[in-house]
């Protein structure tokens, strides 16, 4: 899903096509909150 996203965005900054769907983009933030939890859930460097 991530490496999905990134390429989306590469084709908007590079070749101007933007092509995102609102499902696209809430499947998204739940995966960014997972991994915030995972990430949050390690200690402190």
């Amino acid at each position: 899903m991530l490496d999905k996203c990134h390429k989306l965005r590469n084709l908007a900054e590079y070749e101007g096509q933007l092509d995102i769907t609102p499902q696209l983009s809430q499947e998204l933030i739940v995966i960014t909150k997972e991994l915030l939890q995972i990430v949050e859930a390690f200690a402190p460097v």
